[in-house]
């Protein structure tokens, strides 16, 4: 589930192309009754404001995941813990990085059919 923090940034990364990233995360369904995605859908349903979202994609290119993760809002406070929970997980290739801030979310396992790993949150500031 997703928990409200102010100070909470939820990180995934990945290797996905235009076309996945479109239908898995970027996609908004309109009928409130489901997930609005597939990717609110593998957080077992619990809807994610998107304006609190943050997302990086390189799409053909592959790069190192200081470079992507940079990019996001904020890195400068998170990037050091993330690097190193990628590396110690040994996540790679990347080349897509989303931020979902002010969100922890808190799951048992992150669906191992994802096109998106769930590294975790951090605090930023």
């Amino acid at each position: 589930m997703l928990v409200e923090k102010s100070d909470a940034v939820s990180i995934w990364i990945g290797d996905i192309t235009d076309a996945q990233l479109q239908t898995y995360v970027l996609d908004e369904g309109t009928c409130l009754d489901e997930p609005i995605n597939e990717f609110d859908a593998d957080m077992d349903d619990y809807s994610y404001d998107s304006d609190m979202l943050d997302l990086v994609h390189e799409e053909p290119r592959v790069i190192g995941t200081r470079e992507l993760i940079s990019k996001l809002a904020y890195s400068d406070s998170f990037i050091e813990e993330v690097v190193q929970a990628v590396e110690q997980r040994e996540l790679s290739p990347i080349n897509c990085a989303l931020g979902l801030y002010r969100q922890e979310l808190q799951l048992e396992a992150w669906p191992s059919g994802s096109p998106l790993d769930f590294v975790g949150t951090f605090k930023f500031s």
